[in-house]
């Protein structure tokens, strides 16, 4: 028996050791792509020197220019950013395609986040694609990287500020609440007063992450 009972907890434990999918595509939406997000909008509220008229390394284009001249940027975009998102996005489509909405049904508060999480995702992602050809690709096929005067010019253009707007609304929404379900997920918080504990946090997240989509919207001048 005693051996019995050995090899059945070390099963047990071969068992628990690997992470499951909602667990990896939890690791990943906080590191690195939540916090690729932090250093991205840090990096667009440059913005508000440009629209400042102040010249020098701390200008928007200077602090593109600087990140774009790393040679290992490219590879950092395509395995440390790329990859991620697009094992977090497969992952996260297949949870979408399982998943039966309820919310008419039981119309909770945290049952409206979980539907809010699954369609802010599916917005993102329509959104990354557009952002990435738009400010990344065709001012590269141009052979320059993207200017304050470019992203001035463009988010003067209704339906490009919109969809702008909208794509910062829901990765903001997405990253602050993907932070209070991933603690759980990964069982970082477990009782229900640590569960509510981490709302707050999330909401600090949340208003952190608007306040700096803001300022970078705000530093580029839209005029429309």
């Amino acid at each position: 028996m005693p051996a019995m009972s050995s090899a059945s907890s070390s099963a047990v434990a071969v068992r628990r050791f690997p992470l499951t999918s909602k667990q990896v595509m939890s690791i990943l939406g906080i590191a690195p792509l939540g916090v690729y997000v932090v250093c991205h909008l840090w990096t667009n509220m440059y913005s508000l020197n440009g629209a400042s008229g102040i010249d020098g390394a701390m200008g928007y284009d200077d602090a593109v220019r600087a990140s774009r001249a790393n040679p290992a940027m490219l590879f950092l975009e395509l395995f440390g950013l790329g990859v991620p998102i697009l094992i977090h996005a497969l992952i996260g489509l297949k949870i979408i395609a399982r998943a039966r909405p309820n919310n008419m049904r039981y119309m909770t508060f945290r049952n409206l986040k979980y539907a809010l999480q699954r369609l802010t995702g599916i917005g993102v992602l329509l959104f990354l694609g557009a952002h990435v050809i738009k400010a990344r690709i065709m001012p590269a096929m141009e052979g320059h990287s993207e200017t304050w005067a470019g992203m001035h010019a463009a988010l003067s253009e209704v339906p490009t500020l919109t969809v702008y707007v909208l794509g910062m609304l829901g990765i903001s929404y997405h990253l602050a609440n993907g932070v209070w379900s991933s603690a759980i997920t990964l069982g970082v918080v477990t009782t229900p007063r640590a569960m509510r504990r981490m709302e707050w946090v999330s909401v600090f997240v949340l208003l952190a992450l608007l306040t700096m989509s803001f300022l970078a919207i705000w530093g580029f001048q839209p005029k429309l």
